[in-house]
Order: structure tokens, then sequence, then C-alpha cells
């Protein structure tokens, strides 16, 4: 009787091993990020940039190009409320957030400024904030930001414009 506990103990030890094993290296691999046209993004929408977990999920399934996302300092004490995305990369290589502005601006309601932040340096790679993009969107002939997140549909339609 003991031999057959000790081997039920090695197996299940054994297969418990195995199935932690098999865990750690599926949440180890490289973090999906969403690419510009995740449809999926849309869920998050909210009306406040202090909703936390939101407002985290919209920033870090946004693509980066040749960034990371790293983390965010939500601004949400005062007027206007704004949000810092630091991002990980190389400072020289090419960059344009301007999109990620958009989309972002067009999920979080009473989002007013976005500066996206090398981690490393400190510095600021692009900053956005709504008024002026809203500008930029009517002199190319394209709908305002709240246009854009009004529905999924014009959601979605914007993503896809933008991924030609």
């Amino acid at each position: 009787m003991k031999i057959l506990n000790k081997s039920l103990k090695k197996a299940l030890t054994l297969s418990l091993v195995l199935g932690l094993s098999a865990n750690l290296l599926v949440g180890c691999g490289k973090k999906e990020s969403a690419t510009i046209d995740d449809n999926s993004l849309y869920s998050y929408k909210t009306e406040f940039v202090g909703d936390n977990s939101k407002v985290i999920s919209i920033v870090s399934k946004l693509d980066y190009n040749n960034f990371d996302y790293d983390s965010i300092l939500i601004q949400s004490e005062k007027e206007p409320y704004g949000l810092t995305v630091y991002l990980n990369g190389e400072e020289n290589k090419e960059h344009d957030f301007f999109d990620n502005a958009i989309m972002t601006f067009a999920l979080i309601e009473n989002l007013e400024n976005i500066k996206y932040v090398d981690k490393n340096t400190e510095n600021i790679l692009e900053e956005f904030n709504r008024m002026d993009t809203n500008t930029i969107l009517r002199e190319n002939g394209q709908k305002e930001i709240n246009q854009i997140g009004e529905n999924e549909e014009e959601f979605n339609k914007y993503i896809e414009e933008v991924s030609k």
C-alpha cells in the first residue's frame, strides 16, 4: 500500500509540475499587442479617464510601431485630464502616435491631453490635446473625435481608414 501511495504521489507531483510549467511557458510568451484594427478596443470605451482598468486596457492594446507599451500615468485629479504613456524603444526610431491619440481620445470621453514619453530618458516623443487634434481632423476633411467614438461602427470605420 505504501508503494502505491508513493507512486501516486510521484505521478501527481509530476502532473502538477508539468501543468504549471506549461502555464508558465504560455504566460511568458511575448505580449500579444493589439494591432490598430483590433475591433475589441471599443468594448473599453469609457466616459472618464479615472476608469483605470478601461484606460489601461485601451492604452496597452494599441500598437506603437517601433515602441513597446510600458506603463501610464493618469492625471485625473483636476482638469484638464490627461495621460502620460510611457514607451520603451529607441528615440531615434520613426514614430507617429497621431492615430493612437485619436483612438484614445475617441474611447475616453473626458481625456484632454496625451503625452507619449520614452520610459528610459523621460523625453517627450509626442503630445496631443483634444482640441488641436480635432482641428487637424477637420482640416483634413475627417470626422471629429466625438463622431469617431460615437459608436462601434464609426470607430471601426476610422480604424479601417488608417490601416490602409
